[in-house]
Parts: C-alpha cells; sequence; structure tokens
C-alpha cells in the first residue's frame, strides 16, 4: 500500500513538472510586460539546489523550475541565463538582465535593489576541514584565509571580523574545492548550497559544518527601479502558484518535505500493520548488528582516550616547571615528572597527600595558596626563598584555580621552577648596566655643573676691570645668584633622585588630590592661554606616597605647560579612570611631540630635549612611581602630541571602595 501512495506521489510530481516546461496558452497578459516582450531573468551558474548548470548543460534548479512556473501562470515569455555571480549582479546594474531569480535579503542591498515577496527562507554557514576543532563561530576567523563567493552576502558578514583574508571565486563550488585541498582554512557561505555540494563531491569525510545557522534571512527575486512593475506581476504570479500546489510540488522535488507527508489515517494504518511482519525479521539481526558495532565503537574510543591521554602526559612531562593539580581540599590529583625532580618524591607518593603537608609548602606561600581556593583570585610570578645546605635558592611559582564557571571552582594548579640562576644572571646584568649608568650620569653631572661655573668664574675674572661700573654690578648681583640656585637645583634633584626617602604609602583620595594639583598649577597653564581639560572619576582611592604622588602629577603637568609655548590652540588634558583591575592617570597635550629615537631616552637623568632644563624630572617621576609599584609609559607622534600614562594595580582595599 505504502509504495502505491508513493507511486501516485511521484506521477504527480512529476506530471506537475512536466506540465511547466512545456509550452501552453498564456493564462494572463500583463498590461506592462506583453507576451511579445522576452523578460531575462539572470541567475548563478553553480549555486545548487537552487539553480546550476548540470553535467549535461541544462539549467536546472528550484529557482528556474519557480520562475518557468510563473512565466507559465502569468503567460510570460522569460529566457532564465546562467552565469557567474558577480556578472549577475553586473548585468542587472548595466540593464543586461530584467531581473534576478534569487538574493538573499539584507539592509545594504535594499539600498540599491527592489525584492519581491519572499519565496523562501536562506542562511550561511562556515565550512572547515573534518579536523578541525578551534573554528565554531564568525568570531573564530580573525586573521584567517576564509574563501567566498565573489560578490556573495558573506562578504559583508565578514566586515566586522578582523584580520580576515577573503579568497573570492567564482561560484561556491570552487570555494569548497580550495577547503579541500587546504587553500583555506574555513568557507562562509550558502547553507543549502555548501550541504549540496559535499555530497556531490564526495567530500562528507573531509569538510563539516560549525556553529549555528548565520544571518537567517528572506530569499527573493531581485530588480531596480528600472523594472518595478515587475514585481507586482512576479508576486501576483507566485501568490497563484502556491494556492494551486504548484509551488509544494517544486519544493518537494529540490528539498523534500519539511515534515512527514500527512495521509489518511487509514492508509497509515494499513502501511504499519504491513511493515509490522519486516521489521519483527529484522529487528533481531539489527540488536546483534547493533551490539557488535557497539563493541567496536567502544573499543575504538577506549583507544583514542588512552592515546588523547598519553598525549597529554606527554606534553605536561616536558615542560620545564613542576606542575601538579589538586581538588579544593588540597588533595594532590597529578604531578608531573618534573615536579617528581624537583620533590625528590615519585607521583605516588604525592597523590592522595595534602598539598600543604608534603615538601611542597616549602616552595609556596601558604596564603597565597587560600587566596586561590578561598578568593579564586589567581597568584601569578610570585617568588619565594628556600634555604638550601650551603646556599638559598629562590622559586618562582603560580596558582591558577581551576573554574567550572565564573563562581565555582573545583581545585587548583601549581606550577614552580627553581629560578636561582635565573636571578644571579639578573643581578650581575643590573650591576653592568648600573655601571654604565654610572659612566653616563659621571659625565652629564660634569656638563651640568661647568655650565653655571662657567658663568660665575666670568664674572669673577671681570670684578677687577669692570667692578666700577654700574651696568656690571647690576648684571652680576642678578646673574650670579641665578647661577648658584641653577647649580643647587642640579644638585638638589640629583639627591632627590640618588638617595630617595622611604615611600610613607597610605591609602588616598587619588581623585581630589589630583584636582587639586591641577587646578593650584592652572594658573600657569592660563597665563600663556593654555585651555585644560579634566576628566576625572571620582571615588577612586589608592594605597600610594601622597607627596610622591603630588610630585609626579606635578612635573608631568608643567612638563606639558612648557612644551606648548609655540602651539596653536594649546590644550592639556588630565584623565583618571578605572580599567578592569586597574587605575590610570593619562596627561595628553597637543604640542610638538617626542621623536621616536628620544622616547626610548626620556626616563633617563639629565637626558633632556630643552633649552633649560636639568632632565631629572622625568627620571624622579619614573624612580617615584615604581616607588607605588606602578607603570609609567609614554605615546607619542610628530606634532600631535604626547600622552603620559601613569598605571597602578588595583589591591584589595582599593577594589572596596
Amino acid at each position: 500500500m505504502k509504495r502505491i501512495i508513493q507511486g501516485i506521489m511521484i506521477m504527480a510530481i512529476m506530471v506537475n513538472l512536466f506540465l511547466i516546461d512545456i509550452s501552453a496558452r498564456p493564462l494572463y497578459k500583463d498590461e506592462v510586460y506583453s507576451p511579445e516582450q522576452i523578460i531575462i531573468i539572470g541567475g548563478d551558474n553553480y549555486f545548487p539546489p537552487f539553480e546550476f548548470v548540470d553535467e549535461n548543460g541544462l539549467y536546472r534548479g528550484f529557482n528556474v523550475d519557480l520562475i518557468k512556473a510563473i512565466a507559465l501562470e502569468m503567460g510570460l515569455e522569460v529566457d532564465v541565463k546562467p552565469m557567474p555571480w558577480y556578472q549577475v549582479i553586473m548585468e542587472l546594474e548595466t540593464g543586461g538582465i530584467h531581473a534576478i531569480q534569487g538574493m538573499k535579503y539584507s539592509e545594504e542591498r535594499q539600498r540599491h535593489y527592489l525584492f519581491s515577496k519572499a519565496y523562501l527562507e536562506s542562511s550561511q554557514s562556515i565550512f572547515v576541514a573534518a579536523d578541525n576543532m578551534y573554528i565554531v563561530d564568525l568570531m573564530d576567523l580573525k586573521n584567517k584565509k576564509v574563501a567566498v563567493q565573489r560578490n556573495d552576502i558573506s562578504i559583508d558578514l565578514l566586515k566586522e571580523v578582523a584580520g580576515v583574508e577573503l579568497v573570492k571565486t567564482e561560484n561556491q563550488q570552487d570555494a569548497l574545492r580550495k577547503l579541500y585541498e587546504g587553500d583555506v582554512d574555513a568557507y562562509l557561505g550558502n547553507r543549502l548550497t555548501g550541504k549540496y555540494s559535499v555530497q556531490r563531491e564526495g567530500y562528507q569525510e573531509d569538510i563539516k559544518i560549525v556553529g549555528e545557522e548565520i544571518n537567517p534571512e528572506k530569499y527573493a527575486l531581485a530588480t531596480v527601479s528600472q523594472h518595478a512593475e515587475f514585481l507586482d506581476v512576479f508576486n501576483e504570479g507566485l501568490l497563484r502558484i502556491k494556492e494551486k500546489g504548484t509551488y509544494d510540488t517544486i519544493y518537494t522535488k529540490w528539498f523534500g518535505h519539511p515534515i512527514s507527508s500527512s495521509v489518511e489515517y487509514s492508509s497509515k494504518f494499513l502501511t504499519i500493520t504491513g511493515l509490522i511482519f519486516f521489521v519483527s525479521l529484522l529487528i533481531t539481526f539489527i540488536f546483534y548488528k547493533w551490539n557488535d558495532l557497539l563493541k567496536k565503537e567502544v573499543e575504538r574510543r577506549t583507544i583514542e582516550l588512552k592515546k588523547e591521554s598519553n598525549e597529554k602526559e606527554q606534553i605536561l612531562n616536558s615542560v620545564f616547571s613542576g606542575l601538579l593539580t589538586v581538588d579544593i581540599n588540597g588533595i594532590i590529583m597529578y604531578a608531573n615528572k618534573k615536579c617528581e625532580a624537583y620533590l625528590k618524591k615519585s607521583a605516588h607518593e604525592l597523590i592522595g597527600k595534602n598539598v600543604l603537608e608534603t615538601p611542597i609548602n616549602r616552595l609556596i606561600n601558604e596564603n597565597d595558596y587560600y587566596s586561590v581556593i578561598n578568593d579564586h583570585i589567581p597568584q601569578i610570578g610570585k617568588e619565594i626563598q628556600v634555604p638550601g645546605k650551603k646556599e638559598i635558592f629562590i622559586y618562582e611559582y603560580n596558582i591558577n584555580p581551576l573554574k567550572i564557571d565564573e563562581h565555582t571552582i573545583y581545585g587548583a594548579t601549581i606550577t614552580f621552577k627553581n629560578i636561582t640562576e635565573i636571578k644571579q644572571m639578573q643581578d650581575q646584568l643590573k650591576v653592568k648596566d648600573k655601571l654604565e649608568s654610572l659612566g653616563r650620569l659621571t659625565a652629564n653631572i660634569a656638563h651640568e655643573i661647568r655650565n653655571p661655573l662657567t658663568a660665575i668664574k666670568a664674572y669673577v675674572e671681570l670684578i677687577p676691570e669692570k667692578y666700577h661700573k654700574e651696568d656690571f654690578r647690576r648684571m652680576i648681583v642678578e646673574d650670579v645668584p641665578k647661577e648658584v640656585k641653577r647649580a643647587n637645583d642640579i644638585i638638589s634633584n640629583l639627591l632627590t633622585y640618588a638617595k630617595p626617602s622611604q615611600p610613607q604609602k597610605d591609602l588616598c583620595h587619588i581623585s581630589e588630590i589630583l584636582k587639586e594639583v591641577v587646578q593650584f598649577y592652572s594658573g600657569e597653564a592660563e597665563r600663556k592661554d593654555i585651555h585644560v581639560n579634566l576628566q576625572i572619576e571620582d571615588g577612586i582611592y589608592a594605597i600610594v606616597d601622597e607627596p610622591q604622588f603630588r610630585q609626579i602629577i606635578i612635573n608631568l603637568f608643567l612638563n606639558a605647560v612648557q612644551v606648548l609655548e609655540n602651539t596653536e590652540k594649546p590644550c592639556i588634558m588630565v584623565r583618571l579612570d578605572k580599567s578592569n583591575d586597574k587605575w590610570i592617570v593619562r596627561i595628553t597635550d597637543n604640542g610638538p611631540g617626542i621623536p621616536f629615537n628620544d622616547q626610548s631616552e626620556i626616563f633617563d637623568p639629565f637626558y633632556t630635549t630643552k633649552k633649560q632644563g636639568s632632565g631629572l624630572g622625568l627620571a624622579v617621576c619614573y624612580q617615584f612611581v615604581k616607588e607605588n609599584n606602578g607603570d609609567i609609559s609614554v605615546q607619542s607622534s610628530n606634532k600631535e602630541g604626547t600622552t603620559f600614562m601613569i598605571t597602578f594595580q588595583l589591591t584589595k582595599m582599593e577594589e572596596k571602595q
């Protein structure tokens, strides 16, 4: 009975499609498009199952049958022409064709084309190699090579993805071939067309679809304003073939039934009854066959899991650091070979023990461990000194939470390594660097002190000859104290740099301090017509030495005022805000900028590009910032201004403010 019903349905489909393709008497004459006028419709030459030229050179597909059915219904003479997609677009815009038989709707395209009523929904998908495990959505295509059909809507979807290298092809078949041959990392295109081509070309074992359907959108006939009248004809024809069931016949031919076909209850009953006996005969065979396949699959998967486990074990054992994992109660679950070497104990002796009751407790700080377990705060780059028999060893360790989600952890990983030799090498390099800096510093001090001494010496030598002149006496009274003060300032700044006082850190209201300093020195800026723009977030507290912090801001603000002397519309912006776990001060000017070659040296003592200046202001700023556990950097470009950025890490106490 089922075969009879299926035969009748197949015959009905064939009759309907046959009627579409044969000539028939026009049923409708359009007022704009007469039967004598040929309507030229363009379509993609390879976009199956929508439209494609088959191996016999025939133009087939859902869109082709749909256009023919509407033309027959409306009494139109239509010429459907296949061509590459980019050429279809070009022909429509230059008047070579009247319409495109199928185009996906988008807001961008709506600005250029007119669309009929939608007759289908189309979506895009990402196709990748079967062994690709890291691409699952559009954002994963960043900095990847992606194949797309030329002029396809997929190109618009990739505009927001940074670094994508587009490989444009004539059709989607060529795009999939490039993916199969490894020329690209992924292919983005129509989901149905991609699935059709993968099956047709035999790529099922090599190419897969990843992620959800992308940008499901209406699919319709498209034209331009010159042929807007044709849309009414097409829409009327589409409505008629839907009412007659022709549309459903075409859809079923190319896409199958979206859900099971409905038949009369009695027919279903008879069909099911006829199959029961056959199914009952097969069920035993299927059971044993399935059991055998399941057994083989379990064996295969077991081998794969063992292989994966061995690979992970080898990777963990090849790292240079000792590594172990603990559960939420501190019980050791895993220890690698390097861990065994450091601790002189086997993994068997460590696993199952509490981490704080093993030799590892000498290599980490217990408080750091509890910060991870209780507060979920990673401890990175921590150092600890471990006394040995003849020397003190230095170990570096990291403790990271193992998370189930953002708020729940199930354990932690601990990595550690001996960095004693590295520290010794760093100390040696520091000594070498200090000696080199001392040489440069000595030369600069001599140069800076010699200038005021030379001026004083010149006045002293001229006293016997010119002291009786009033102008000379006035000049010596004015200039000599200035030069003495200049030498004294150099020595004072040098002492501040060389022997800084121990910072006295306390919780300070940074927002208010910054406002006070800038407002106090704004008078200097106003006298030079400099506009000062404050963007300071209120309520930011920090643990710093307040006098040192004030001096940092004073030095940087006055430095900005000085560089703006010859700048048109001079402006200084002072900004304070939080960013993640940091708070940042930015002082920006629109001055001439700092040459690129000078930027790496501006924090060195006595290095200056000013005619008047000791070159110690920025060096003192750098030292004060470092003493308060912060960082200072500069961003500058020629004639576009300079930004000094001071960054401090938020502490627990600051986070609660």
